[in-house]
């Protein structure tokens, strides 16, 4: 796979945008428990590296939702 920067979308700002509004309003977001999926139609393998207060979120390829 080919890792692209998360600085390149506008996910890892959002992500940013939602820590420090978290931080700011003295919340606390469970990094452990966030994760995340890629949706592509590229042909070509690619990843990325997004990150919550600094702690890299785990790449998933299912989900299953319950409720």
């Amino acid at each position: 796979e080919q890792y692209l920067p998360a600085s390149t979308y506008p996910t890892q700002e959002c992500l940013d945008f939602v820590s420090n509004w978290t931080n700011e309003n003295l919340m606390q977001l469970n990094e452990a428990k966030c994760k995340y999926m890629i949706f592509s139609r590229s042909k070509t393998q690619f990843a990325t590296r997004l990150d919550i207060n600094g702690k890299n979120l785990e790449k998933i390829t299912a989900i299953k939702l319950l409720g």
